[in-house]
């Protein structure tokens, strides 16, 4: 399906307009706006060469929303065919959400939708839709000055064609406010060295660790645990069976691992058939040797953290006697790899609609799970995955501490990552640094949108940015299977 298509014999028309409707739930019929003859005395009009948008281009629009229930963005479109209907893009940004819409001969779809909290009224807000070759890319544009922004949204589009109107949007009868709409053109360089996600078809529930210049992929398997070997995040070697089934006399059900290098010794925290345990070996390869006695039953997800004092923790899920559902943390003794009960604390529940969607997408009791920690600049960032993991909508937050048990402050902006009607699932994930000093998140994704059967192993940028209250804001590239560059 082509959304854009090339018409020479056409100046491009960059207009700044209003156009008031009164609900974005149903998009309205705009193709009278949008034929190739405007009215000069109501809009502003530049013209350009159609070429000079082919290869790359940002439209970011500046604006205000003085109602609650406003809504307003950007509309890239071509003109209308004889019946009234046009192909395109619009992003609009409400008082709470950024969404993506894509324009199929008139029929309005959503694409994709984030969460933007703290949306102030009468506040100037700015959005960019950005193209660089068959990446589309969305933006809100809340980063500190002197931040390069990363994108909320990203999706992949036909090859690049021409981009025939750029239009402002008002959909709140007139409750927004436009300042600026700006049209910037680049030449799109494309890398050679590129990949597209799935970066495996096997794994969910990815571990990645990277040690003595090699990264090793673990991940949920049926019966025993598999690693992979790689030396780019990309290019993966085939499974080699590191774990065999029968610990703790369990033969299948062997779930998200978790490995750590403490001591000499690589520990790996094993669930399996709902039991957590340690199993120790000495290479990344195994073979991996249950210990004596598993630690917990009804406990899952279990993630080792290795603090800048040596102090370690573990953290995982469980729903044991005495304990309700949640993501839990204690002191591990060094010496035994024993925990310390003590130290154990209910970390996170499920709280938010975000955390709370099953495989049917509709709300109910609610999943946290997958816990991983990473330090940064004296803080304690929790993520974790929320939802079931069926749920198109499973997705990644995080929290925040001053101390590896707490208390934690779950982050006002998630989830930092969800799918897409392109990409779904998108969650359960580690990360892992390059030498380079580059954060990179692994995670997995569901085989297809529409119904889970299998899932994917996928990789993605990941950053620190800082904000004005101080505390780092945590970021991962948006979900997609658009081409990117091989990390570096």
């Amino acid at each position: 399906m082509h959304i854009f298509k090339r018409s020479l014999s056409l100046l491009v028309a960059i207009l700044l307009l209003s156009v008031c409707f009164s609900s974005c739930a149903t998009p309205p019929d705009l193709s009278s706006l949008l034929l190739p003859t405007f009215d000069a005395g109501n809009v502003t009009i530049l013209q350009t060469s159609a070429s000079q948008l082919e290869s790359g281009f940002r439209v970011t629009a500046t604006f205000t929303l003085s109602d609650q229930k406003a809504s307003a963005g950007i509309l890239l479109s071509e003109p209308a065919n004889e019946e009234g209907k046009f192909n395109g893009f619009s992003a609009l940004l409400s008082t709470s959400t950024l969404s993506l819409y894509t324009i199929s001969n008139g029929d309005w779809k959503v694409t994709a939708t984030r969460d933007i909290p703290g949306i102030a009224l009468s506040t100037p807000l700015s959005i960019r839709l950005e193209r660089t070759g068959r990446n589309l890319r969305l933006y809100f544009l809340d980063d500190m000055e002197g931040i390069s922004p990363w994108p909320e949204i990203e999706i992949a589009v036909p090859p690049a064609e021409t981009i025939m109107h750029t239009s402002f949007v008002d959909c709140s009868k007139k409750a927004s406010s436009c300042q600026a709409l700006d049209v910037e053109t680049f030449a799109a360089e494309e890398s050679e060295n590129t990949f597209r996600n799935p970066v495996d078809l096997f794994f969910a529930d990815p571990e990645v660790l990277y040690h003595d210049g090699t990264y090793y992929l673990y991940g949920t398997g049926g019966a025993g645990y598999t690693v992979k070997t790689s030396t780019d995040l990309v290019n993966w070697s085939a499974g080699t069976l590191c774990m065999e089934q029968g610990a703790w006399g369990f033969q299948h059900n062997y779930w998200a691992p978790d490995i750590e290098y403490i001591d000499g010794k690589f520990y790996m925290v094993c669930s399996i058939n709902e039991h957590l345990g340690f199993a120790v070996a000495d290479s990344p390869l195994g073979p991996f040797i249950p210990m004596e006695n598993y630690l917990f039953e009804k406990t899952i997800d279990g993630h080792i953290f290795v603090d800048d004092n040596g102090e370690i923790y573990l953290y995982y899920v469980s729903w044991r006697e005495g304990h309700s559902y949640g993501i839990y943390g204690c002191k591990i003794d060094r010496e035994t790899m024993a925990p310390d009960l003590s130290t154990e604390k209910l970390i996170i529940e499920p709280e938010e609609t975000w955390e709370k969607y099953d495989k049917n997408e509709n709300q109910y009791y609610g999943v946290t799970e997958g816990p991983y920690m990473i330090k940064h600049k004296g803080k304690y960032y929790l993520t974790y995955s929320g939802s079931d993991y069926r749920s198109k909508n499973y997705a990644v937050g995080y929290a925040v501490s001053d101390s590896p048990l707490g208390d934690f402050q779950k982050h006002d902006g998630n989830p930092i990552m969800i799918g897409n009607s392109t990409i779904a699932g998108t969650a359960h994930h580690s990360f892992v640094t390059m030498p380079s000093g580059n954060l990179y998140i692994v995670y997995h994704c569901h085989d297809n949108p529409w119904a889970m059967t299998t899932r994917f192993t996928c990789i993605g940028p990941a950053r620190f940015a800082p904000t004005e209250s101080g505390i780092d804001r945590l970021e991962a590239w948006p979900p997609s299977f658009v081409f990117q560059e091989i990390p570096k």
